[in-house]
């Protein structure tokens, strides 16, 4: 019974996804990792840009391959393809590029398979956070030789757990099986150690952000948690649960765009900046800029008034010591501002947290 739902749902997201191949895993993380090793890469780096959740950059590192930052664009906060373009140029060990859809906004997809094409690497797609968003009227997870989706937390999809990598060469097949039949299987102190992960992460982010010792606080973290990000689990209940909610995902997209535009629209004010925004996208946060320099106490009077804002992420770069200068990942790290956009959310909820937003920014902004 299990084994029919799993292989029920690998075969709907491939059609969905108009890939010939889907292999469902324990997490994004796992899938990552997944398609880097069976894709044969034994050494070199991955292109990724630094503003980003830790996982991915865990995902090169286990897979025994570093990390090569590159800067992002201020327009949209996506990977930037010129300067993508021109560490390809330079670096001959790079040997994948690893784009996300951050936000629930499409990276510029075209862009990055031309490059791919041109220098000879591997593209993977993080659609990790942008389930169900498109580009150009085709869906974001059907290109690049893999890409990625998560059902975890705060996903599009939020089943707690489960992943799924796509892809359409048949090669990769034997390798993937291997390489996840050799993962452990899901510890009994799994919850315990993602509460202990996230203990010890906000502490470290405390730190940066008060402006203590930063140069590679997070250095450690990937050996010490790697049995939370890579493991062997998927099951019955998990596929049943996700074949469910895709039924539903067109109403949550379209909801997720109808709050974004509401936002977009009626948030407005002299400190704040808005990214381009994205009508094909699926909106798993509203992300804006507020020029303020005082970022954390802004969103932190935001939260005490209730209001569920995040300001996602630091750069991925800074906490791994790399001595580079990525401005524009850095100026977003400092400025950024993200806002729910969860379908039950009610336009009263949405006036209620920019009207909270404005009188925040009125009496604290400098």
């Amino acid at each position: 019974m299990s084994l029919l739902s799993i292989a029920k749902l690998e075969k709907q997201l491939a059609l969905k996804y108009q890939r010939k191949h889907c292999f469902c895993v324990s997490r994004g993380t796992t899938a990552i990792y997944l398609a880097l090793t069976a894709a044969g890469i034994k050494e070199g780096k991955v292109i990724t840009p630094s503003l980003l959740c830790m996982s991915p950059i865990n995902a090169i590192i286990y897979a025994g391959l570093s990390p090569k930052f590159v800067d992002i664009s201020l327009k949209n906060c996506q990977l930037d393809p010129a300067r993508t373009e021109d560490v390809l140029k330079k670096d001959k060990h790079v040997k994948a590029i690893l784009l996300p859809h951050l936000y629930g906004q499409a990276g510029d997809i075209e862009a990055f398979l031309n490059l791919a094409n041109k220098y000879g690497v591997m593209l993977i797609e993080d659609a990790c956070q942008s389930l169900g968003a498109s580009f150009k009227r085709k869906p974001l997870g059907s290109f690049g030789d893999f890409s990625v989706f998560s059902f975890g937390y705060s996903k599009i999809i939020d089943v707690e757990t489960g992943g799924a990598l796509l892809f359409d060469e048949d090669k990769y097949i034997p390798m993937l099986k291997k390489k996840y039949r050799d993962l452990k299987p899901r510890l009994t102190s799994h919850n315990k150690m993602i509460r202990k992960y996230r203990e010890q992460y906000y502490h470290l982010a405390s730190i940066y952000r008060k402006g203590g010792k930063r140069e590679g606080l997070y250095s450690h973290f990937p050996n010490l948690f790697k049995d939370l990000y890579l493991f062997r689990s998927f099951s019955h209940d998990t596929a049943t649960q996700i074949i469910d909610e895709l039924g539903n995902l067109d109403y949550l997209i379209k909801k997720r765009r109808t709050n974004a535009e509401f936002y977009r629209t009626h948030l407005m004010h002299d400190c704040i900046r808005h990214l381009n925004f994205d009508k094909e996208g699926a909106y798993w946060r509203f992300s804006f800029f507020v020029t303020s320099r005082n970022q954390h106490d802004l969103a932190d009077k935001m939260r005490i008034r209730k209001v569920d804002v995040s300001n996602w992420y630091p750069p991925v770069h800074k906490l791994f010591g790399v001595n580079i200068k990525l401005k524009n990942t850095e100026y977003a790290g400092k400025h950024i501002f993200n806002l729910w956009t969860s379908p039950s959310l009610s336009q009263k909820a949405l006036q209620k947290n920019i009207d909270v937003v404005h009188q925040v920014l009125d009496k604290y902004a400098q």
